[in-house]
């Protein structure tokens, strides 16, 4: 656990293709997209 963050949990997983890294804070990017829509972005994944 990071000593500058040390109240912040980063649930961690692997498989064979890779490890993978994660928030445990949601992030609600539904405000930004049109911007991400105009920078080229043409796929998104809502999970919840």
């Amino acid at each position: 656990m990071e000593e500058e963050r040390a109240n912040l949990f980063f649930p961690v997983e692997q498989d064979k293709r890779g490890t993978y890294i994660y928030n445990s804070r949601d992030l609600c990017l539904l405000t930004e997209l049109k911007l991400l829509v105009e920078i080229g972005v043409d796929a998104f994944k809502i999970e919840g």
